[in-house]
């Protein structure tokens, strides 16, 4: 996850801002979709990336909780820390 994540990063944050408007929109992908400003289907097939390249399915709580930790400490260890 930590790779994909580096990866992101350097991409510009996509699957990253994906991940959190997707939690923010309490997991309503349309509503995210609009968020973002991309057409749902691209919203959709970033979370189908996120699951193929994690292994962890946005659309479950506890995998999505896992992502959003995760972005949490790449982010706080860009920021000084050291996250590992």
């Amino acid at each position: 996850m930590r790779a994909l994540l580096e990866e992101d990063r350097g991409r510009g944050d996509t699957l990253a801002t994906t991940i959190r408007a997707f939690a923010e929109a309490d997991l309503n992908l349309r509503l995210a979709a609009d968020r973002l400003r991309v057409h749902h289907n691209t919203a959709h097939y970033r979370l189908r990336r996120i699951e193929e390249r994690t292994g962890r399915n946005p659309r479950r709580i506890a995998d999505l909780l896992e992502l959003l930790v995760a972005l949490a400490i790449r982010d706080g260890a860009g920021e000084g820390g050291d996250c590992r």
